[in-house]
């Protein structure tokens, strides 16, 4: 039988396996079942063990505006990334922590299972956090079949990469979520989250019931924490920081354990295991060109605006899918693999605006349940004759081309 148990100080854990009591947990969002018990107080033990062995700590962490920090007053030191890291500086003074910002704004697990390799992987972190409770929130409400591959995809691509590394979930929350505060449920999200943290007894942390807590305890309204009704102020982060560092706090440092996580089945036969950006600009076709500009990460961008400009990708797996720029005066493209009939998409997005922001779109996906037969494909793109009409006009602009290739 599952429960879901928020530990709170002096509580008590409902099972005879873990502790009898816990210390100064707070809003630590554990899932307990007969066989996926996370034992709160050495959830960590494989990050005590590199700490104490070897001269530095990565951390990394993966999710949307909330990780990168939108909204604080200056997001390397009052978002509760930064705090957190500062947490481990001081906890250990004898070891560099490395920090990896892997936060993009607007994006949700749906990109992040594409993007973890090269985002966090890459790094070679030690202990990875996930957030993308927000923003996975809409998926959640329209396309519930998509969240679990997608958290799922991303676990076995961080454990087969490094099996001794840690992850722990954080669950953010956001104004539209105060129904679910109101009568003590989760959010869509944070359920479907859940169920990949008790799968695989990844911790998790829910932030967001933290903050509703204290907003009910201080009479405050939604605008003193979160002022644009998503991204929290300072004072917003520091709750999120404060009950992250409550459970690390509550974590026994000196249980340490090298053991590699073993890998139980994929939860979801459709999780991608094999995320990968290849960047576009080599790929030039004729009526394209290459700008020295930025897509997100990517310093330099694939661009047309000529109708009918035309490329071709080869690429192998299931999935494929531009990261590309929405402006406003991004065009549409037409595209096709395998010689399909063409289908139109656009780049263009009411939250672009002038300065332009990077979004993904995929074309055929696992995780929405549109994969490709495996093997060899290729993507035709053109430029289409028309664009939105809310859009200035028809430049597309392109920084990677996305794909699950289990050849990489």
């Amino acid at each position: 039988m599952s429960r879901r148990v928020v530990v709170r100080p002096g509580g008590f854990f409902p099972f005879p396996s873990m502790f009898k009591t816990a210390s100064f947990i707070l809003a630590l969002f554990i899932a307990v079942d007969a066989t996926h018990a996370a034992e709160p107080t050495h959830a960590l033990a494989r990050t005590a063990q590199t700490a104490a062995d070897l001269p530095t700590l990565t951390i990394a962490y993966l999710g949307g505006s909330l990780t990168s920090g939108s909204g604080a007053s200056n997001a390397a030191k009052s978002s509760w990334r930064a705090q957190t890291t500062e947490w481990f500086r001081g906890r250990f003074p004898h070891v560099s922590v490395n920090e990896v910002n892997a936060g993009i704004g607007g994006t949700g697990s749906d990109l992040g299972v594409y993007r973890v390799a090269a985002d966090v992987i890459a790094h070679r972190p030690d202990l990875v956090f996930v957030e993308f409770a927000v923003n996975d929130s809409a998926m959640a409400e329209g396309r519930r079949d998509s969240v679990t591959p997608a958290m799922d995809g991303i676990v076995r691509q961080i454990w087969t990469a490094n099996p001794r590394a840690d992850i722990v979930f954080i669950y953010t929350t956001r104004q539209t979520f105060e129904p679910f505060h109101q009568q003590g449920e989760k959010p869509p999200s944070v359920v479907l989250h859940q169920k990949v943290a008790n799968h695989y007894r990844i911790p998790s942390i829910d932030v967001g019931a933290a903050l509703w807590k204290e907003k009910q305890a201080s009479g405050k309204d939604w605008a003193a924490l979160l002022p644009d009704k998503v991204h929290p102020n300072d004072e917003g982060y520091a709750i999120y920081a404060s009950a992250v560092r409550d459970f690390l706090e509550a974590q026994n440092w000196t249980r340490r354990s090298s053991e590699p996580v073993k890998l139980p089945p994929s939860m979801n036969p459709n999780a991608p295991e094999h995320g990968r950006f290849i960047e576009a600009t080599a790929h030039v076709a004729e009526g394209w060109g290459v700008e020295e500009e930025p897509v997100g990460r990517f310093p330099r961008r694939l661009v047309s605006e000529t109708s009918g400009a035309e490329l071709k990708f080869r690429f192998k797996g299931n999935a494929i899918g531009v990261f590309w720029l929405s402006a406003d005066d991004a065009g549409d493209v037409e595209w096709s693999v395998d010689g399909s009939p063409f289908t139109r998409r656009t780049s263009w997005s009411p939250h672009g605006g002038a300065k332009g922001r990077p979004y993904s779109a995929m074309f055929h996906d696992p995780v929405r349940g549109t994969a490709l037969p495996e093997g060899d494909h290729v993507l035709t793109l053109r430029v289409a004759p028309e664009h939105d009409p809310r859009s200035k006009g028809n430049r597309v602009r392109i920084g990677a081309f996305i794909v699950n290739d289990p050849s990489h």
